[in-house]
């Protein structure tokens, strides 16, 4: 009787790296791998084990994001950086790495510079610098920005990693000097006694400097002025600036005071005697006969003449 010889051939997979023990030996090379046994008849056998090495995924990924910001991978947020290994199943059901290298980028550090006393009719420049682009409140998109009025100012800014940061501050108002001033006009013709007094000043930062036609003057009364125009410049410890001018005013010409021609009467009559002047600003008109006087604050006045006289 002649027993028949057998052969098997089995398939098989294992994950990459793993082995496979099979009748008696480990294999974990992908191929056909015979086997010779005898079988229940004491017959050389073959056994085929066709094995099949399925892959075992490895990924990296490299990722960046901003300091504040955080990253959603496979379900999961990362927010610090470092490097984080995770482990799933491929289609082959073979245990496969992800590999994730996180960096956190800083965010940019804006602070806005320039800001400081400045006068009504000035402007200052603020600037934040450097990054790779701007965005201010006011429409401007430099580095700097001229600022001419009160205001709050913010901007936002991106360094060179992409990551956005914002700030703002405010802005002053203009500083805008103001004074009170009173004129003393010059009494009489040729007189020097005008005088022009700073009653008081207003806004400005720390000392003042005032001058009169262009010379600093020591004090805020400045006497001993004859008539015309004076021009006032105030200035503060920061430079800003008051112009005006004022005017003094007083008689142009001498005064002169006129009775007329000389008057013929006859005993016992009166006369009327008008008197003129170059001057609408007389405040006292004194009539006199020799030396009484007849009537105060009169600009003419009737005489009844009983003998030769004068009158003034």
């Amino acid at each position: 009787m002649v027993r028949p010889e057998q052969s098997i051939t089995v398939a098989e997979e294992i994950c990459e790296g793993d082995s496979l023990l099979f009748s008696g030996s480990f294999f974990h090379e992908k191929g056909i791998h015979e086997v010779s046994f005898q079988n229940q008849f004491g017959c050389d056998s073959i056994m085929s084990l066709d094995l099949k090495v399925n892959p075992v995924h490895q990924f990296t990924f490299s990722e960046r994001i901003c300091e504040g910001d955080s990253l959603l991978f496979s379900g999961k947020y990362y927010s610090d950086s470092g490097r984080y290994q995770l482990k799933f199943q491929n289609q082959f059901g073979c245990d496969s790495l992800v590999d994730l290298q996180l960096r956190l980028d800083p965010l940019p550090n804006p602070v806005i510079n320039g800001i400081e006393p400045y006068c009504k009719g000035d402007s200052i420049q603020l600037s934040v610098g450097p990054f790779s682009e701007y965005s201010w409140s006011n429409g401007s998109d430099g580095q700097a920005v001229w600022i001419s009025e009160e205001d709050q100012i913010s901007v936002e800014v991106e360094n060179e990693f992409g990551c956005i940061a914002s700030t703002q501050s405010d802005v002053p108002a203009p500083i805008e000097l103001d004074a009170d001033f009173t004129a003393q006009d010059v009494l009489c013709y040729g007189d020097r006694n005008g005088a022009i007094v700073v009653e008081g000043i207003f806004g400005g930062l720390g000392t003042y400097l005032v001058s009169v036609n262009g010379s600093v003057v020591p004090d805020r009364i400045i006497d001993n002025l004859d008539l015309g125009l004076y021009n006032i410049r105030i200035e503060d410890s920061i430079g800003c600036v008051l112009d005006t001018t004022i005017a003094i005013y007083g008689p142009t010409e001498p005064l002169w005071l006129n009775l007329g021609p000389d008057l013929s009467i006859n005993y016992g009559e009166s006369a009327t005697i008008v008197a003129s002047t170059n001057s609408q600003q007389i405040k006292e008109l004194n009539w006199y006969i020799l030396d009484s006087l007849i009537c105060q604050y009169c600009f003419q006045d009737d005489f009844v003449i009983t003998e030769d006289t004068w009158v003034r």
